[in-house]
């Protein structure tokens, strides 16, 4: 079975039956998915696919290769993880795979998790510190340069606070001077940039310093 695994298995699905496990085969034409049987095996499986392959004209053959959950990744390593075997069929159209990890403990890890890297430990202490310390490096790389939080201060991405009445960030309406204050904050650093009789003065002037602090420190895009 495991050199059979390596085949495209694309249009091959595995099933569990009263019986045992089965082996659907698909085929799909034009958008729309055609069943080609059920087999015991994955290998008459395989070959009913490729049959009805061949009979296709040119122009609607289906070539594809995926990466399939049916694919024997026993041995593989996938970060911290060493894929170790594939757990019994648990009822989910998903396919589990047990997992040693580096640090010694074991995990049980969908397959699809596996292959798009989106998991490569097991998740225990071990690894707290080290996802703890990427998150903040990410978050670091994202909004500060020249360790100024330039990435707080563009309206234009950051989320607006509920209290804001304006639409604007950084401008309020002040009612004892009956006038639209403007001000940024920079490190917890607040900078009053002016009082105007008009919101679009107001935005304007909160934008313009924006511009230029952003342009004295470019974030990486």
């Amino acid at each position: 079975m495991a050199n059979n695994l390596k085949k495209d298995t694309a249009g091959i699905k595995q099933v569990k039956r009263k019986s045992g496990y089965k082996y659907q085969a698909r085929i799909s034409i034009n958008g729309k998915y055609h069943h080609l049987g059920t087999f015991d095996n994955f290998d008459d499986a395989y070959k009913a696919r490729q049959s009805a392959l061949k009979k296709l004209p040119q122009k609607e053959k289906t070539h594809y290769v995926k990466k399939s959950s049916l694919v024997d990744l026993t041995g593989e390593k996938f970060g911290h993880l060493t894929a170790i075997r594939k757990l019994p069929y648990d009822g989910t159209n998903n396919n589990i795979w047990l997992c040693q990890c580096d640090c010694g403990q074991t995990a049980k890890v969908v397959s699809s998790a596996l292959t798009r890297g989106v998991r490569v430990t097991c998740g225990g202490p071990a690894h707290q510190e080290e996802h703890t310390k990427k998150g903040r490096k990410a978050i670091k790389e994202k909004l500060y340069v020249d360790n100024l939080a330039v990435g707080r201060i563009d309206s234009s991405k950051v989320k607006k606070s509920k209290r804001n009445t304006t639409g604007v960030t950084g401008v309020w309406f002040s009612k004892q001077k009956n006038k639209y204050i403007a001000e940024i904050k920079l490190d917890g650093v607040k900078s009053y940039l002016g009082s105007f009789k008009t919101l679009e003065e107001a935005k304007a002037a909160r934008l313009e310093t924006e511009r230029k602090i952003l342009e004295q420190h470019p974030r990486k895009k």
